[in-house]
């Protein structure tokens, strides 16, 4: 087995990857399509979480409310 000095590892591992995503990139037919799926699941994360924080702060701004109108009646 060769040792390499830490640059040229880097540089056999930066050739080893364009080597090894050489087929991924030449062909792009379907990219658009994972592009899509992959924009529309983080927007749909980011509006379930949005969703649930805002749900809570209508909690508990309706639960200080009740208590603020339960002290009044007494």
């Amino acid at each position: 087995m060769q040792k390499y000095t830490p640059r040229q590892a880097l540089v056999k591992l930066k050739a080893w990857l364009n080597v090894g995503l050489e087929g991924f990139t030449a062909d792009t037919r379907g990219l658009t399509t994972v592009e899509y799926v992959i924009v529309l699941a983080l927007i749909a994360m980011i509006a379930i979480g949005t969703w649930g924080e805002f749900g809570e702060a209508v909690e508990k701004h309706v639960d200080g409310a009740r208590v603020n109108i339960e002290a009044m009646g007494e």
